[in-house]
């Protein structure tokens, strides 16, 4: 019997930029379940401060993976882990699982510990993930059939 392998969309967004530099992110991924993945994170302001990974469901709060130093946050499974090299901050899932499937969002902050978001411009913003954008995650399914959703970014 043949084995259709599920893919794991992984929409990676990053909230957070600066003037004139701003911290970058691949747009979205597909993940093949129980495979390592990595997401990348990179700017100027990250060779001088931390990164932040976050991970967003639907209809859920976001919540606070890698904190600074690249340790796991309170009750993050150790498949998730962070790690910094020069102006790059990593996030890496091993052996990624379904209820992996979320956006992820590296943030940084500048020396007032202002949060970088992304309209481009600084920010004071008490939940620097306000804004976000449209979305469309698919998923193949067991019989080889796209299906999908789409819609505007979730709504805080």
């Amino acid at each position: 019997m043949a084995w259709t392998p599920f893919l794991l969309p992984i929409l990676t967004l990053c909230t957070g930029s600066m003037a004139p530099t701003g911290l970058n992110q691949a747009p979205s991924m597909l993940v093949a379940l129980g495979k390592m993945e990595t997401i990348t994170c990179s700017g100027d302001i990250l060779g001088k401060r931390y990164a932040y990974w976050y991970q967003h469901k639907p209809s859920q709060a976001p919540v606070l993976l890698i904190n600074k130093n690249n340790e796991r946050a309170s009750g993050i499974p150790d498949w998730f882990s962070g790690s910094n090299s020069g102006n790059m901050a990593t996030l890496t899932i091993s052996g990624a699982r379904a209820e992996d499937e979320a956006d992820y969002y590296c943030q940084s902050y500048d020396s007032s510990g202002n949060a970088h978001s992304d309209t481009d411009r600084w920010g004071s913003e008490t939940n620097p993930l306000l804004r976000m954008s449209h979305s469309l995650l698919w998923r193949q399914e067991a019989h080889g059939q796209a299906g999908g959703r789409s819609g505007p970014g979730p709504h805080m």
